[in-house]
């Protein structure tokens, strides 16, 4: 349970279950991502190497499908990254994770000036952003 007093008012997130939801949701998206992404890759690594070995490509395929493949692999290394990120998360920097969270939940609740009984949209949302700029 997470909360602030603010004079006489107490508004109170309650950080059980939600999260975790949120966070599996996330993570499996980043992981069909990341296969999706090494399934492309490997396509077109394959097809790049078949044009190389070939005795009579054409240079303007070679450069193409390596030219694919360059794309390829940037796009695979991001979602590898993603993937990477939210696996370490469950370390220290869980802790720094969720105090952003409440930081911007809380600010969120001020922002609509300090309604009650919203504490779970304002967390729901503040999650939502910060997993969406890591």
């Amino acid at each position: 349970m997470v909360g602030w007093t603010l004079g006489a008012a107490t508004y109170v997130y309650v950080y059980m279950g939600a999260a975790t939801a949120i966070e599996q949701t996330h993570m499996g998206h980043l992981r069909a991502a990341y296969e999706e992404a090494f399934h492309v890759l490997s396509s077109r690594a394959r097809e790049w190497q078949s044009l190389t070995r070939s005795p009579i490509a054409d240079e303007t395929a070679v450069a193409a499908a390596k030219a694919g493949m360059d794309e390829a692999l940037a796009r695979y290394r991001a979602r590898r990254d993603e993937l990477a990120l939210l696996l370490l998360a469950d370390g220290p920097a869980a802790i720094d994770r969720r105090w952003l969270v409440e930081s911007i939940a809380h600010q969120l609740w001020e922002n609509e000036g300090r309604p009650e009984g919203h504490a779970e949209t304002h967390w729901r949302r503040a999650e939502a952003l910060v997993l969406s700029h890591r």
